[in-house]
């Protein structure tokens, strides 16, 4: 995975380190940006809202690793197709993870009170959604960063953080777009 001198066996058994290395610096680039924003902005930030962030960041080596050890399993079949295909269910179904995650940690563990109605429920999971398109769109890149001669950790890991950001980016735009649309705030 990171050279084309070692077998693909070799590269493979490296498989879940891989993704434990790129998880972690996916989770510090998250941290980066947020410590960015607290130190340059001008106004006052609720030290509230960080706490949750920082958590989050311990979430992308904890999917990494279990990504990886799917890749390591998925590595016995022989059909390149079914391979192909696999890869990118465990892209979509481990990013749709990542993002359950995120969401819980957000509302669920560090919301000063749970009052979510059961719309907001239904709105915030819809928004949801954009996750598992990440997850295909980085299978599909991660597939052909295996192919290719660029380093598979530094590329995969640049991949993932701009994938990272403008999902959730989306993510928090969808959620905005259907609560002005269903609740008119």
């Amino acid at each position: 995975m990171t050279t084309h001198k070692d077998t693909t066996e070799q590269q493979y058994h490296r498989a879940p380190l891989n993704g434990l290395i790129i998880g972690t610096t996916v989770g510090a680039a998250w941290d980066t940006v947020f410590v960015m924003s607290y130190v340059n902005s001008q106004e006052a930030i609720d030290p509230k809202e960080y706490p949750s962030l920082f958590t989050m960041s311990f979430i992308f080596p904890l999917v990494g690793w279990p990504t990886g050890l799917r890749e390591r399993k998925m590595y016995t079949c022989d059909n390149p197709e079914k391979r192909r295909l696999k890869t990118k269910i465990i892209g979509a179904a481990m990013a749709t993870f990542t993002g359950i995650l995120m969401f819980s940690t957000e509302f669920f563990l560090f919301a000063d009170h749970i009052s979510l109605s059961s719309a907001e429920a239904a709105i915030h999971s819809l928004s949801l959604a954009v996750f598992p398109c990440a997850g295909l769109a980085l299978s599909d890149i991660g597939i052909r960063l295996k192919n290719s001669e660029v380093p598979f950790i530094l590329s995969m890991s640049i991949a993932s953080v701009v994938t990272l950001f403008i999902t959730v980016a989306a993510w928090v735009y969808l959620y905005s777009v259907m609560m002005i649309f269903f609740f008119g705030l």
